[in-house]
């Protein structure tokens, strides 16, 4: 959110769109606070071999060179952001140039090209 992170107990400004992760299980809700392990694999095969790098000081974060034909936000993609719009779930992409693209899980650096 504006390239900050906030944590339990603080402000988060508004009129930003933000992230938020559940700590628990929300009441009389099937969501879930489990993360899906996402692999470079996964990634590879979702945008490309050598089509992504990561965002540095974001571990949810990827960036897209380019994005992919007919590319629908799915999991364990949860938003990209092109072009200053945010696309979300089941949002198709424009094909082509550059985006970012933020995953349900931290992407561990060691899967990182």
């Amino acid at each position: 959110m504006r390239g900050g992170t906030y944590l339990t107990g603080e402000t988060v400004p508004s009129g930003y769109p933000g992230t938020g992760w559940l700590v628990d299980n929300l009441p009389n809700s099937e969501c879930s606070t489990e993360r899906p392990l996402i692999t470079q694999d996964n990634v590879n095969e979702i945008l490309g071999v050598d089509n992504w790098s990561c965002l540095n000081n974001y571990p949810n974060g990827l960036h897209v060179i380019n994005v992919p034909s007919n590319f629908v936000v799915q999991s364990p993609v949860i938003a990209v952001d092109k072009l200053d719009v945010k696309y979300f779930i089941n949002e198709t992409v424009p094909s082509g140039g550059a985006a970012t693209v933020w995953l349900q899980s931290d992407f561990s650096k060691t899967y990182c090209p």
